[in-house]
């Protein structure tokens, strides 16, 4: 292959193209079989990440550049904003999300052309790696302080935590699960996985602990890791193998009153290997978080009591059959009010996993 920083790659109508990441003369290599490639001129830029879907290429770089091309010898720069640090692209759900690590914020766009910024998730968090597999997309922070974020759409998020933390720069789905891979000092268990992208798992790797797992992919029933050493690692997986547990409910949505709230879940599109037996609701202000559980029904439903009127709530649901609990639903907030009025809410809006959104219009005070 041409001499080079080849950090991206992606397969799509016929091709494997590469993106160097570093500017250089050669900034993209082509190829129709994965082993001759040919160099060509490419856009200039220094590129991180590279996704095929929709019948076009999208490539996202550290310098906060977006460029395109259905052909794979044309490109077109799309989104430029120098103060983002752009690390990885994904497809699912209907677009593209992109994410960012200098200030945290997130990217959706429809077409791979017209792009939609976001706030950043969580101040401080820096994103090194996004995936999308079950109907949840899942972003990884890449400073080492173990968070990950979970999302159906993409525009709302939900923060889950794991130990030990990692840098993760890599991510993979494929037969149920996510994988994702990284760095954590000291340590052979980087690499990652999880069903429900919530809970987490580390598995220890038989190869120096102090290398980097820079990248993870699933094919042929196999996830295959490589690091910054020249190491491979993989790991079989059943080829009968299916999606397991549920999708996401699709909302969360309810009544508020005084001192309680009322949900009820809009069900799963798919219920997974087995039938979905209940729902489980969380309701947190950012230091205590309340539970329950609802049987499956119409519009299976639960009541919380014990809240703090005029309080910010963080309200999400899951889904769980036989095998587990699904992702959680994009996150709502509310406030629980004897009486709706703006004028009585008096304490500030408690961030607590996610960006605020705006208060979602399914949301109806008793």
């Amino acid at each position: 292959m041409p001499a080079g920083s080849w950090q991206s790659v992606a397969y799509g109508d016929g091709q494997y193209v590469a993106l160097s990441s570093v500017v250089a003369i050669s900034e993209e290599m082509v190829s129709t079989d994965g082993t001759n490639w040919t160099a060509l001129p490419g856009p200039v830029g220094e590129w991180t990440s590279l996704e095929f879907d929709q019948g076009r290429l999208v490539a996202v770089g550290s310098l906060g550049e977006i460029v395109t091309s259905t052909d794979g010898q044309q490109w077109t720069q799309v989104w430029h904003h120098s103060q983002f640090d752009l690390t990885a692209i994904t497809y699912g759900s209907g677009h593209f999300v992109a994410v960012d690590s200098a200030v945290g914020a997130t990217l959706i766009s429809p077409n791979g052309n017209s792009w939609s910024l976001r706030q950043p998730i969580e101040s401080g968090l820096k994103w090194g790696a996004v995936d999308y597999g079950n109907g949840t997309f899942v972003a990884f922070d890449d400073s080492g302080s173990g968070y990950v974020a979970t999302s159906v759409y993409g525009y709302l998020w939900a923060l889950h935590r794991y130990s030990p933390a990692e840098n993760i720069t890599g991510a993979a789905f494929g037969c149920g699960s996510f994988v994702a891979s990284g760095e954590v000092a000291g340590s052979s268990n980087s690499l990652l996985s999880s069903s429900s992208a919530a809970s987490w798992s580390a598995a220890p790797v038989p190869t120096d602990p102090t290398a980097n797992w820079d990248a993870v992919a699933y094919g042929a029933h196999r996830f295959v890791a490589v690091d910054s050493a020249g190491d491979i690692a993989w790991a079989y997986s059943d080829p009968d193998c299916a999606e397991t547990i549920p999708t996401t409910p699709r909302q969360v949505s309810g009544n508020v009153s005084s001192g309680e709230i009322w949900t009820y879940m809009h069900p799963s599109a798919q219920s997974g290997g087995a039938p979905v037996d209940s729902y489980r609701v969380s309701v947190t202000n950012g230091s205590s978080t309340r539970q329950c559980p609802a049987p499956v029904s119409f519009q299976p439903n639960c009541i919380i009591k014990g809240l703090v009127d005029h309080e910010v709530y963080w309200v999400t649901a899951q889904a769980r059959n036989s095998f587990g609990f699904s992702a959680y639903t994009d996150p709502e907030f509310v406030i629980p009010v004897a009486r709706w009025s703006l004028s009585a809410i008096t304490t500030q809006p408690v961030i607590s996993q996610a960006q605020p959104g705006g208060c979602s219009s399914n949301w109806h005070p008793c």
